[in-house]
């Protein structure tokens, strides 16, 4: 289930960020409370490829949350293949073949409009 609003959305994934960076923050301290020496060491080791791909790694993984997440037109669509989906088990709730057919037509239906739209993410991206 979506939710129910976009500023919804935003502040819960302003409270994960937030956490994940906290945790790293924190994990930081503690090593250089308790263990300073292999936080030098993990620091000395550190080289600006390793910087460049976590950076690539966070920036496809926003984008592509974004993308996914933040499409109204994504959710949209969502939203009206449930409601779909919804009204054929209604109909079809005493023939299981059917309503499974139908289930499993839907669901593909929903995977290829979300691949459709991550592919092109990514071929736009890159």
């Amino acid at each position: 289930m979506p939710f129910p609003e976009e500023a919804t959305r935003n502040y819960i994934v302003t409270i994960l960020v937030m956490d994940l960076v906290a945790t790293y923050c924190w994990d930081l301290l503690m090593k250089f409370t308790f263990a300073r020496h292999i936080l030098i060491a993990s620091f000395k080791e550190t080289t600006w490829s390793d910087i460049f791909k976590l950076a690539r790694t966070a920036a496809v993984i926003s984008f592509l949350m974004y993308s996914v997440l933040g499409s109204d037109d994504t959710w949209e669509e969502m939203e009206r293949m449930m409601a779909e989906l919804e009204g054929t088990d209604a109909e079809n709730a005493t023939d299981g073949d059917v309503a499974a057919e139908s289930i499993a037509g839907t669901i593909k239906d929903a995977a290829e409009f979300v691949i459709e739209n991550v592919s092109a993410a990514i071929h736009d991206e890159f």
